[in-house]
C-alpha cells in the first residue's frame, strides 16, 4: 500500500481532550485502522503541527476521506487545512524531507 505522512494540529479543545484523556490518541489511531489504513509510525512534534503519523492507505481516495472525517470533528486545525496528507514516492528517500 502506499504511504502517506499526516500532519496534524490540535485545536486548544483538542489539547486539553488529551491532556485529560491522553488514550485518545489510540482511539483515534483505532478509527484510522477501521478506514482500512495502517499507522506505521507517529511522532509528537514541536513547531508548526503537533503530530506527524505515518500511515498506509489503498490509494488518495481513502486518506482524503479519512482526512475529512478526522478534520471535521473539530479538535484539528491549521493553516489551510486539518490535516495536510502527502503520499511518499516508493523508492525515493528524500520524498520525507522534499514533501513534509
Amino acid at each position: 500500500m502506499p504511504t502517506y505522512i499526516l500532519m496534524s494540529t490540535l485545536t486548544p479543545e483538542g489539547r486539553q481532550t488529551l491532556h485529560k484523556d491522553p488514550d485518545r490518541l489510540e482511539q483515534v489511531n483505532k478509527e484510522i485502522t477501521d478506514f482500512g489504513c495502517k499507522v506505521v509510525a507517529q511522532y509528537a512534534v514541536l513547531g508548526q503541527c503537533d503530530f506527524i503519523t505515518v500511515i498506509e492507505a489503498a490509494d488518495n481516495e481513502t486518506v482524503a476521506h479519512l482526512s475529512v472525517d478526522l478534520g471535521s470533528r473539530g479538535r484539528w486545525a491549521g493553516p489551510d487545512s486539518s490535516w495536510v496528507c502527502r503520499r511518499l514516492q516508493p523508492g525515493t528517500p528524500s520524498a520525507l524531507s522534499a514533501h513534509v
